[in-house]
């Protein structure tokens, strides 16, 4: 914003119009979560399915 702020808005004269969709868009994400598009759960699945597994052998 502070780089391109002085260009105005239009993103075609190097304004901010991307740079703040693309921040706007980064802020709703980190507020409210991916959601059902997130890979976490293909992620941290495996992990949690062996902490699981591991605590029930023991």
């Amino acid at each position: 914003m502070f780089v391109n702020g002085s260009s105005g808005i239009y993103a075609e004269e190097g304004g901010f119009a991307f740079p703040l969709a693309v921040g706007v868009t980064a802020l709703l994400l980190a507020a409210t979560g991916s959601g059902r598009f997130g890979l976490d759960h293909i992620v941290v699945r495996p992990f949690l399915e062996r902490r699981r597994d591991m605590a029930t052998v023991s």
